[in-house]
């Protein structure tokens, strides 16, 4: 039978990570996550929930935002676009042109309503 040696020093400097608020330690990095405020999200999912006759609703909105191949699961939600904006969200991160790239989605739509209502409620933020 073979002894292994452990030798502490070698071990991963777990140093540099975080410690959640329960105590816990978190084995990965921390990440500032990326979230709409629930109140500019709710006026969006009003807007695009909708089904729109030109096909410029939650359909389309997933189309622009790449997350078209889940279309079934979200059609299976209360509120499409909520479920849409949540995905698009886990997957923007730290990501800088967030706000500005899901402006471009909806005006490429045509929906200057929800741009507009976009712009209108970041534009005093200070994260924007």
């Amino acid at each position: 039978m073979e002894l292994v040696s452990t030798d502490i020093s070698r071990q991963p400097d777990l140093h540099n990570w975080r410690t959640g608020t329960s105590g816990t330690t978190s084995l990965e990095p921390h990440h500032h996550k990326f979230r709409l405020p629930t109140h500019i999200k709710s006026k969006l999912c009003d807007i695009l929930d909708v089904p729109n006759a030109r096909g410029s609703d939650w359909r389309m909105l997933a189309e622009c935002l790449g997350v078209d191949r889940y279309i079934n699961y979200f059609a299976t939600k209360p509120s499409p676009t909520d479920s849409i904006l949540d995905l698009w969200e886990v997957r923007q991160h730290e990501q800088q042109s967030a706000i500005a790239d899901l402006l471009g989605s909806l005006r490429a739509m045509g929906r200057m309503d929800a741009a507009a209502t976009l712009e209108q409620d970041v534009g005093n933020m200070a994260w924007f």
